[in-house]
C-alpha cells in the first residue's frame, strides 16, 4: 500500500509543478471556457490553472481510501506490493493527469 500511495501522491506533486511552471510562463488572463466551436468564452486569471491539481488530488485521495477499504475487505493491509485492482487505478490516474495537463496547456495558448 505504501507504494501505490507514494505512486499517488508523486503524481500530485508533479501536477502541481506543472501547474506552477504554466503559471509562471502564462499571461495574466487565460482562457476560463471554451465553446464546442474552439472559441472563448470567458478568461479569468491564470491562478485558476491551480484548480486542476486540487481536483486531482481530491480524485486521488478518494482512488487512495477505495484502496484501502478494498485491502481491509480482503485482509492485505500489511501486503507493501501493487495489487492488480490498483494498477487499473493508477492506470486511471495517469490517463487523468494527461488530460488535466492538456487542459491547462490548451487554456494559456
Amino acid at each position: 500500500m505504501l507504494k501505490f500511495k507514494l505512486i499517488c501522491h508523486l503524481a500530485t506533486g508533479l501536477l502541481f509543478v506543472v501547474a506552477l511552471v504554466m503559471i509562471v510562463t502564462s499571461p495574466v488572463i487565460i482562457a476560463t471556457h471554451m465553446n464546442g466551436s474552439g472559441g472563448i468564452d470567458a478568461v479569468g486569471n491564470h491562478w485558476i490553472l491551480l484548480l486542476e491539481p486540487v481536483l486531482y488530488a481530491i480524485i486521488a485521495e478518494g482512488i487512495i481510501r477505495t484502496s484501502k477499504r478494498k485491502r481491509r475487505q480482503a485482509g492485505l493491509e500489511t501486503l507493501n506490493v501493487i495489487l492488480a485492482n490498483e494498477y487499473r487505478w493508477l492506470g486511471g490516474l495517469i490517463a487523468v493527469f494527461i488530460v488535466f495537463t492538456v487542459v491547462m496547456w490548451s487554456q494559456i495558448h
